[in-house]
């Protein structure tokens, strides 16, 4: 009879056990409490926690994606927080991870986009159930904070002493006493010497003067061309174009002891301070300006898709992301696989394409399709402003079945003179899910700008022997940007400048 009554009693709390609490609005449960009714077998709605927001995962995995601080965060960590019962914890198994699902919640919760949200205390309302393989929070439903709502920071414009100026730039050692900024500082003029680059990820990898191991996607600047080590460097971020065409190491290995001023924004690079987006720059005293439309009205999806927007639509909550930028091969990714197909209807949307002074406009990337059915469910739209999106007559698409790159154009010359958007469509459902991979994506056709207009017949313009023959007072740059004058010049693409026309030549 003992037995019995054990087993009895041992079923019973075993019951009360595994009874999932749900709380309330007016008790809600606390993050511990939470965490020891362990994952429940199937997800438990209207449950309500709450807690301290203390972070967010970055990456598919918490224990090795879990960000205690903001220092490093980008605008595609919006997708999820980290709950705690302290405002200082930093252990994972102490936390509540959250998914943010696409809409208002995820618009006001997401720390990327409001830091002010860190450390505050607030109630959460979602669906009790295993998220990052463990025991999370999902679909949160609404959200009320505890005590007074986080305030936004009131952004005072930074000073031309923690900006300088494009006479007057900050010294390196100026910009390293300002340190890492809460929150990016753009427009900073900084001038220094070109010493090295950071040849792969970590700032571990970076090698002072120039070989063939040599960066293009970054340089370090030191306050002398000697710098005795990393530490008195500023890594500096090169984007696409023409700045990373005329400053890299790989390609310009005569840069290295250079002087150099540069236009940027102060932020966070390689995990120290460093300088982003540079826009201007003037390399060992040569007189730059900004290279002439040649055509090309967008470049993007070759390092990165920071000015991109994932996931706008709507996927299955079991998803934590549709849409993601893949760091080692360098491609934008869309998949709804995760052991088996989830629904998705889902766009990555570009920034806005400025083709006001276009004629002719054509999109051109590389893609690859597998998996799936084929590219049923992909398509490549456009819209104007906050119009309706309008499908693409996309040649080239991929057979669907391999990893293998192919090049893909559609026209866009119905939008010459416009300003647009282009978004990649994915959608699956719970049967079939495509991977989709997507880079090097380029905007380009013939410009109507002033700067490119032909000059004048009778100023005439020709290169013979080497040299370019031109009116007087006309000025000429290469495709860097950089004034060359017009003797002894090397083969390639010169612009020549007279008054406010220019145009194109070509030296052999």
């Amino acid at each position: 009879m003992k037995k019995i009554l054990l087993s009895t009693l041992v079923m019973g709390a075993f019951t009360l056990t595994m009874s999932a609490q749900t709380g309330s609005l007016a008790d809600p449960l606390t993050v511990a409490q939470f965490l020891e009714q362990g994952t429940p077998d199937a997800a438990v709605a209207n449950t309500y926690v709450q807690g301290y927001i203390v972070g967010y995962v970055d990456g598919s995995k918490l224990a090795e994606g879990a960000k205690f601080d903001l220092s490093g965060i980008q605008t595609t960590n919006n997708t999820n927080l980290l709950l705690a019962g302290s405002s200082s914890e930093t252990n994972t198994e102490m936390c509540i991870p959250v998914q943010l699902v696409p809409g208002e919640i995820r618009n006001t919760l997401n720390l990327a986009a409001h830091p002010e949200n860190f450390h505050h205390e607030i109630i959460l309302c979602g669906s009790h159930e295993k998220f990052f393989g463990t025991n999370g929070l999902k679909a949160v439903t609404s959200y009320q904070w505890v005590g007074e709502a986080p305030e936004a920071p009131v952004v005072t414009p930074p000073t031309e002493a923690e900006v300088g100026s494009k006479t007057n730039p900050l010294t390196v050692t100026q910009y390293l006493a300002l340190g890492i900024p809460a929150s990016p500082v753009a427009n900073t003029w900084l001038t220094g010497y070109i010493v090295g680059s950071v040849t792969d990820k970590s700032l571990d990898t970076a090698e002072m003067g120039a070989s063939s191991a040599s960066s293009a996607t970054n340089i370090l600047i030191a306050a002398t061309a000697n710098p005795a080590s990393v530490s008195e460097c500023i890594p500096v971020q090169l984007p696409q174009g023409d700045v990373r065409a005329a400053l890299n190491l790989k390609d310009n290995a005569g840069n290295v002891g250079k002087t150099v001023v540069l236009c940027g924004t102060r932020d966070a690079y390689f995990g120290v301070l460093g300088m982003k987006s540079v826009t201007e720059y003037t390399l060992d005293g040569s007189t730059v300006t900004p290279v002439l439309p040649d055509g090309t009205f967008y470049k993007g999806l070759s390092s990165n898709a920071d000015d991109w927007t994932l996931d706008e639509g709507t996927f299955d909550k079991a998803l934590t992301y549709v849409w993601s930028w893949d760091n080692k091969y360098s491609y934008l990714k869309a998949s709804a696989f995760v052991k088996q197909c989830f629904a998705a209807d889902v766009y990555a949307i570009s920034p806005v394409i400025d083709l006001t002074n276009a004629k002719t406009a054509n999109l051109k990337l590389s893609q690859a399709v597998n998996k799936g059915n084929g590219v049923e469910g992909l398509s490549i739209d456009v819209r104007e402003g906050n119009g309706a999106w309008q499908t693409l007559t996309v040649e080239g698409w991929p057979d669907g079945n391999s990893w293998t790159f192919v090049e893909s154009s559609a026209n866009l010359d119905a939008y010459a003179g416009k300003k647009i958007q282009i978004g990649f469509h994915y959608t699956s459902t719970s049967s079939v899910s495509s991977n989709w991979e997507i880079k090097d994506l380029t905007v380009a056709g013939e410009s109507t700008a002033d700067g490119v207009e032909t000059i004048a017949a009778d100023a005439a313009v020709y290169a013979v022997n080497g040299n370019i023959v031109a009116p007087a007072g006309a000025r000429v740059f290469n495709l860097q940007g950089v004034e060359t004058g017009t003797q002894s010049l090397p083969a390639g693409i010169y612009v020549v400048v007279v008054a406010d026309k220019a145009v194109k030549v070509l030296v052999k």
